[in-house]
């Protein structure tokens, strides 16, 4: 189980109620895969349309629903997007959850592991490096983490990731300090994004300005990004062409730019 079902198992949180979820995220290898979908299909779970070409660019199957169960179930074949699969040692983690001879494998992700999963989808999957605007949901349950988990010894090869990391840890230690004190290094570039992170919280302007201008910029980038993956894969070519054929995806693409930029 990842994020909020996992921490929730670890007993992570004083209170159950401290963590609100809205799904189950459910991490299964990669042979797997289709037959944990199947399965919950055949318990009445079911899925919103989509088109099958969509599929091998998801890193988890679309939400399924049941009705009168209380949340919906996703399953996973990696626990980060696949653009952030780099800054995880999948052989090890797959060796470690899938390969075991142990009959009863892990249901939980190691202390580690859930740090830098929640890292990774809060830093990087979820721009918030990028916006320097972090939700306090993800950054309490790092919180929680660190508390449970020694970050002195934490393993991070990758250097961009290490950095990331360092003003994650920044924003913990504004946030929570004296309580918890991080093994936070002083650098100019957690001093700059902690600057970027005040900014949101304390100036209007500054926070409409600064999402308008990074969210016209990330745009442009995604769509020359997936531009280009189209002209080396062919999967990527058969994904645009269902999105650009389909006249309800042009409706729900402007409902996403109205919210992200009228909002």
């Amino acid at each position: 189980l990842l994020k909020g079902a996992g921490a929730l198992l670890d007993k992570l949180y004083l209170d159950p109620a401290e963590r609100v979820i809205s799904d189950i995220d459910c991490l299964v290898s990669e042979k797997n895969f289709y037959k944990a979908v199947e399965l919950l299909k055949a318990e009445g779970y079911r899925s919103p349309p989509f088109h099958p070409a969509s599929l091998p660019m998801m890193h988890h199957y679309p939400s399924l629903f049941k009705p009168n169960e209380p949340a919906a179930i996703e399953i996973h074949r990696y626990p980060v997007g696949r653009r952030q699969l780099k800054y995880l040692d999948m052989d090890t983690l797959n060796a470690q959850l899938f390969q075991s001879r142990n009959p009863h494998p892990p249901l939980i992700l190691n202390g580690h592991k859930q740090i830098l999963i929640n890292v990774i989808h809060s830093q990087l999957k979820d721009k918030g490096q990028y916006y320097a605007n972090i939700p306090l949901r993800n950054i309490y349950e790092f919180y929680r983490l660190s508390v449970k988990h020694d970050l002195s010894n934490m393993e991070i090869h990758h250097p961009r990731l290490k950095r990331v990391f360092n003003n994650y840890m920044a924003v913990g230690a504004k946030l929570f300090s004296p309580a918890f004190q991080f093994p936070l290094k002083k650098s100019p570039g957690a001093k700059f994004f902690m600057v970027r992170f005040e900014l949101n919280k304390s100036s209007r302007f500054y926070a409409r300005w600064s999402k308008t201008t990074r969210s016209v910029a990330d745009l442009i980038h995604t769509y020359l990004l997936i531009i280009s993956r189209a002209v080396a894969h062919q999967e990527v070519r058969r994904y645009l062409r269902v999105r650009l054929s389909n006249p309800r995806w042009y409706r729900h693409h402007l409902s996403v730019l109205r919210k992200r930029f009228l909002k």
